[in-house]
């Protein structure tokens, strides 16, 4: 019973992870898409730079 609740809980954690639940947004007349896991090269605007800094 236990091991059926936690594979349950886990499939429901990874359906909410994996959904897009956001609206596009209009700023300063660019229209921004909804970014996610499947459309990441999709969606990227080759104008905006990122970098990362995943230090303490």
């Amino acid at each position: 019973m236990l091991k059926r609740f936690v594979g349950i809980l886990i499939m429901m954690s990874l359906l909410v992870s994996l959904a897009s639940c956001a609206d596009n947004k209009r700023i300063n007349g660019v229209m921004y898409e909804t970014y996610g896991l499947f459309n990441k090269e999709e969606v990227r605007d080759p104008k905006i730079a990122t970098n990362f800094l995943w230090e303490m």
